[in-house]
């Protein structure tokens, strides 16, 4: 080993050690999956006695990735079980209601339409049943994604002005709220994370024969530059994800925790349009492709450069996948070519100085 290889895990062990320090530990992130998907059951059971809604708790906090200082906001999503979406008509069931999926050729890809059907007969309903509600041009009743935001401004506008954070809706910082609907079966896009190749390590068989069972919704955001941005529904496998990061090991947490760090340093240029998402996304591929061998300690900030390799990949294509849905650029709708331009650079400069966070990168 060379003088500069034993460096570079020195420094890696004293940045774990950094990490652990501030929280970063197994037995933290335990306490606070704990706590957080316990309070889940609580705020489900609550709700469901006073109506058909469930309670997930999505995110940082649940996921036990976050730590003191990092500010990580608690996601809250609450599924409104009234309704069903469906994407395909043998799915409709009698006496429910049920909204159909569907798309066109210009529709993006993770979102689509939902079109109210009646409950008596499987077909089409004919008049609008919420004053949100557009008939397109052949008739069919089409959801507006407003509909829900402007019930949650009905029921909390006395606590303030509303904050917006993409899909969610909440009157204080600390917390988000999105409200969604349950989806009757996953659709095919997100077969992609069961069929697509892979070696094997990441995820666990297990994980992937229990992700196969996580509920998919649809929550409400449209693509931010389509003109019938309103109308649409983004699909959310908000609970797959979740499951995949408790599959994280020690180390892995670790290096995801670093380049949310990492963002930071890059939030001046671009602001919020480059997202923990996006870093959630690259651990994973990362992950995915890498033995697991290479996941330690002494390895940590090696790890670390791997992961903005990969996101700096993808931005020189301009294009960021899903991890749990097929055909999404992640990238579409939020970082033009100038702003990835940009944070090529800033990520370019952050490995050039030896500067992951204070450590040496070279």
């Amino acid at each position: 080993m060379t003088s500069y290889e034993e460096s570079q895990r020195q420094m890696s062990r004293h940045l774990s050690q950094a990490l652990d320090d501030i929280g970063v530990i197994q037995d933290m992130t335990d306490l606070r999956r704990h706590i957080h998907l316990l309070e889940e059951t609580l705020l489900t059971i609550k709700s469901k006695l006073k109506g058909k809604i469930n309670v997930y708790i999505v995110g940082s906090q649940s996921e036990g990735t976050t730590t003191i200082g990092m500010d990580s906001d608690t996601d809250h999503m609450f599924i409104s079980n009234e309704y069903l979406v469906v994407f395909d008509w043998a799915e409709w069931e009698k006496e429910k209601k049920i909204l159909l999926a569907i798309r066109d050729n210009t529709t993006p890809p993770q979102l689509r339409y939902l079109q109210r059907l009646r409950p008596d007969l499987p077909l089409k309903m004919d008049h609008p049943v919420n004053p949100t509600d557009e008939v397109d041009e052949e008739g069919r009743v089409l959801v507006s994604n407003k509909w829900m935001v402007d019930q949650l401004w009905e029921a909390g506008k006395h606590l303030g002005p509303m904050i917006s954070h993409g899909p969610s809706r909440s009157f204080q910082d600390e917390v988000d709220v999105v409200f969604a609907f349950p989806c009757a079966s996953m659709p095919g896009e997100c077969e992609f994370l069961f069929r697509r190749p892979r070696p094997g390590h990441f995820p666990k068989p297990k994980t992937l024969e229990r992700a196969k069972t996580c509920p998919v919704f649809m929550v409400p955001q449209g693509h931010p530059f389509r003109e019938n941005k309103h109308l649409q529904w983004r699909i959310s496998t908000s609970l797959t994800e979740r499951l995949l990061v408790f599959d994280f090991t020690a180390e892995q947490q670790h290096v995801y925790v670093l380049l949310k760090m990492i963002k930071w340093f890059i939030k001046p240029v671009v602001g919020d349009n480059l997202s923990t998402f996006h870093m959630k996304t690259a651990v994973m591929f990362t992950i995915e492709s890498c033995q697991p061998a290479i996941w330690r300690r002494d390895n940590i900030i090696a790890c670390a450069v791997k992961c903005l390799n990969t996101l700096l990949r993808w931005i020189k294509i301009g294009k960021c996948p899903h991890f749990t849905t097929a055909g999404v650029n992640l990238f579409d709708g939020k970082l033009d070519k100038r702003k990835l331009h940009e944070i090529k650079y800033v990520i370019t400069q952050i490995k050039t100085n030896n500067t992951v966070c204070g450590a040496s990168t070279k």
